[in-house]
Parts: C-alpha cells; sequence; structure tokens
C-alpha cells in the first residue's frame, strides 16, 4: 500500500516523503537517496518543459519496480506532485499501487487530495502535512512527529 503526503506546501511534502524513503531504505545510502543517485530509488517530478508525466514515464516507473533491488532490502518511488500526471497515467499506476512488489514502497505527494483520481486515493494511506506551529523549531522533531503513525 503507497502513502499520500498532502496538504500543506509541494516542498514540505516532498520533504517528508523523503524522510520517509530514507526510513524505508538503508540508513548508510542517506546521501545518495537525497542525491536522487541511488539505484534503488525513484524520483518522479514534471520537468519544466512537460505539461504532465505521460503513460510512457508511468510504464518506466512500473518496470523499475519490478524490478530486483541492487543496495537495499527496499526500493522507494516518490510520485511527486501527483496532480502533474495525466490520467492515463494515473490509471497505468492502479494495478502496481494496489499490488506493490514486497519490497517496493510508493510514496506519492500531492496539495490536494482531490487533484488524484479516487482510485488511486483508494489504495494509499492517506496523511495531512501541516506547517509547523509557530513555536516549533526542531524540524526533525516534526518531521517525525508527521511520519509516526506510518507502518
Amino acid at each position: 500500500m503507497g502513502v499520500i503526503f498532502y496538504g500543506s506546501s509541494a516542498n514540505l511534502n516532498l520533504q517528508m516523503a523523503y524522510e520517509r524513503a530514507v526510513q524505508c531504505m538503508d540508513s548508510n545510502n542517506i546521501q545518495h537517496v537525497k542525491a536522487n543517485t541511488h539505484p534503488d530509488f525513484m524520483l518522479v517530478r514534471k520537468s519544466p518543459h512537460e505539461s504532465q508525466i505521460s503513460i510512457d514515464f508511468a510504464r518506466q516507473i512500473k518496470e523499475f519496480s519490478y524490478k530486483q533491488s541492487i543496495l537495499s532490502k527496499n526500493k522507494v518511488v516518490i510520485l511527486h506532485n501527483m496532480e502533474d500526471f495525466s490520467i492515463a497515467a494515473m490509471n497505468s499506476l492502479l494495478k502496481v499501487l494496489e499490488e506493490p512488489p514486497a519490497n517496493v514502497k510508493f510514496i506519492l505527494t500531492t496539495r490536494h487530495l482531490l487533484n488524484i483520481l479516487p482510485t488511486v486515493r483508494s489504495r494509499c494511506l492517506k496523511i495531512k502535512v501541516t506547517k509547523p506551529h509557530k513555536d516549533c523549531y526542531d524540524v526533525k522533531e516534526f518531521i517525525r512527529h508527521n511520519i509516526d503513525n506510518i507502518k
């Protein structure tokens, strides 16, 4: 089952997604995950010259998820700003989101849940991300607090 971080700002949602990805993967590879150079990690986001993420890219995501991991026990795919995915791309991902390979974790982000197809939302655990209170100075503690309820 995938996880959707929603609400707040796109940047904070992505930060939460990265923290969750690092939890799922080996801690000795944190630098490679954050640099997007880890072979068992994929960050999917729309490039500035694209209008949407296409079904062809969704096929690449599925292909990546079914390959064996190289360095980590788990593979992680972050699908950032799901509202940037075409409807065809979202529909193409339904099966792998519903029944992901045992070692693959999908983390989705969006600013608004209603921007994602209901069929995609129904296959994921939804976690609302809120901005830290003005008295909250420890960002790592804030992130841990928001992620504690994830299995």
